[in-house]
């Protein structure tokens, strides 16, 4: 197995410490690991060139809700639905449905992600 290395501030590594532990892993590196296949899997059998339908929420500092806004403007032709709700004193939660070509689904996501989400979660339904 190679080994690989990685920088993460204090902070992330505290918080990825207590995930691993929580969740029953051995160790980080196998933690890691699991989560990078979840992403290469999630990667591999979400994004053919087909229409799906998915579930997308997103958790953004409200500084960027017009930026957020406008990217989903933009597509609005896959988003079938969207609920928007203020959580805390400075996030927004976004929820859409969406349906199109997996493609422009990949390219609406890459936009969302400009603006240093704080959770991106995708279901394929």
């Amino acid at each position: 197995m190679k080994i690989i290395s990685i920088s993460v501030n204090k902070k992330f590594l505290e918080k990825i410490d207590r995930t691993w532990e929580e969740l029953g892993f051995s160790g980080r590196s196998e933690f890691i690991r699991a989560a990078v296949r979840k992403m290469i899997d999630e990667s591999k059998y979400k994004f053919q060139d087909k229409i799906i339908n998915v579930v997308l929420l997103l958790v953004h500092n409200r500084r960027f809700e017009k930026e957020i806004s406008d990217v989903a403007h933009k597509y609005n032709g896959l988003i079938t639905t969207q609920i928007h709700s203020h959580v805390g004193n400075k996030d927004c939660l976004e929820v859409f449905i969406v349906r199109g070509r997996s493609k422009e689904i990949k390219e609406m996501i890459h936009k969302f992600r400009q603006y240093k989400l704080k959770r991106l979660e995708l279901v394929t339904l």
